[in-house]
């Protein structure tokens, strides 16, 4: 981007930024959504049943997590814009409204109040970074992407919900879940053809680099 907009191609910037945004939406939904519903066979997987509790805290951050994530991408495109100043503003309001929630939540509600307080501040800090790339871009998030993406995620969370499994079927869900999502976004023609080309490409640079990597 930084590139685009040195030479005045704010257009091409601007595609450059949608196309972040729709990757993360297809990545970052369904993990959103799955964490969500195998939020508690996970904890137990990753760590132990003692440490079950952990579930409830978990499904809030997965959400506080995947804004920061959108969130972060949205700065670094008004930072690549020449706009300083107001990323270093929104972050520091995030940091006293997160330790104001984290004082007012915490006592209560302990590490629930502690993911709600990461979520409530994350989304604070999406939207408004979100309305300032708006007004800076103009329409740069694709709805269409968000639309198809929330039912694909929507669909393979219901399937997670009739299908429980433990222990190390988890993974195994996991996968077969990721094949019924790919499936379901080709099938909703989100995913075509020049996608499939981007993915070669990646994977073909990665088996590349191990291949390298063993020799």
């Amino acid at each position: 981007m930084c590139y685009e907009l040195g030479r005045g191609e704010r257009e091409r910037a601007k595609a450059l930024l949608r196309e972040v945004m729709r990757v993360l939406t297809v990545g970052l939904l369904p993990f959103a959504v799955v964490v969500w519903v195998t939020a508690k066979p996970l904890t137990v997987l990753l760590f132990s049943q003692k440490f079950a509790p952990a579930a409830e805290p978990l499904r809030l951050l997965v959400i506080g997590a995947s804004l920061f994530v959108l969130m972060g991408f949205m700065r670094g495109a008004l930072i690549a814009d020449n706009e300083f100043k107001l990323p270093v503003v929104i972050a520091a309001v995030m940091t006293a409204l997160d330790f104001a929630l984290c004082y007012a939540l915490i006592p209560r509600y302990g590490m629930v109040g502690g993911a709600m307080a990461t979520v409530l501040t994350g989304g604070f800090g999406a939207v408004v970074t979100g309305l300032l790339t708006h007004v800076r871009f103009g329409a740069f998030f694709p709805t269409g992407t968000l639309v198809r993406a929330t039912v694909a995620s929507l669909a393979i969370g219901a399937v997670a919900v009739f299908w429980k499994t433990s222990g190390l079927m988890l993974p195994l869900q996991y996968l077969l879940l990721a094949a019924i999502y790919t499936g379901l976004l080709v099938l909703l023609g989100e995913l075509t053809s020049s996608d499939w080309q981007v993915l070669r490409v990646v994977f073909a640079d990665i088996w590349g680099s191990v291949t390298v990597r063993k020799a």
